[in-house]
């Protein structure tokens, strides 16, 4: 996954360097996440995101943009660990983390719509508490205070094509993803899940 990031931060500094055009660069985003199963299931969660725009240049510009996503992925998942097969149910979170690279078209000095390509890393977190503990170290003192977290994530590349629709500092954005998590994940992931998302929501540029 260093990977990963790595060209994504590559992708900001080759891309953000330009200053034609003054930009608001916070915008916030509020709204809904909708993933679809393999098995036609639809699943609905709460978004919540927070972008930061480059400097622009001939109306197209550079985000930096992460996103939280909680409740809409609601699936048993069979889950590969030290050879054993669990069969585990996800914590309903999403974190996204990516670049966005941004269109403007505009109309009159208040109106504009933006249309959006991106790429990014998302992680699926999942409640691993039923997985074996790992053994403990006899060696050390007894005032250690040792803390176990249950929580383990999939992590993998995410492509997204969408529209955002402006009127001076409130829009709608709708956003669709492809999120392939078996692709990164195919020795520890035996059933492949779903894919698709759909993310829209109310957007505040400052």
């Amino acid at each position: 996954m260093k990977t990963i990031v790595l060209l994504l931060f590559s992708s900001i500094l080759v891309m953000g360097q330009s200053d034609t055009i003054k930009l608001k660069r916070h915008l916030i985003n509020v709204g809904s996440g909708f993933s679809f199963g393999k098995n036609g299931t639809q699943n609905e969660g709460v978004l919540l995101g927070y972008t930061y725009k480059f400097k622009s240049r001939d109306k197209v510009h550079t985000e930096l943009g992460a996103n939280i996503l909680i409740g809409a992925f609601r699936q048993n998942l069979d889950y590969k660990y030290k050879g054993v097969i669990y069969d585990i149910k996800t914590s309903d979170v999403i974190v996204d983390f990516g670049v966005n690279m941004v269109k403007e078209y505009t109309f009159g000095k208040k109106s504009r719509v933006e249309w959006i390509s991106h790429l990014g890393v998302s992680s699926l977190f999942f409640n691993s508490s039923q997985f074996p503990d790992e053994p403990e170290d006899d060696e050390g003192n007894g005032n250690t205070i040792k803390v176990k977290v249950d929580i383990k994530s999939i992590s993998t590349f995410q492509f997204g094509q969408g529209l955002r629709c402006s009127y001076k500092n409130m829009g709608l954005q709708l956003v669709a993803y492809y999120t392939p998590y078996h692709l990164l994940n195919s020795k520890s992931t035996e059933n492949v899940f779903n894919s698709f998302r759909l993310q829209t929501g109310i957007t505040y540029n400052f």
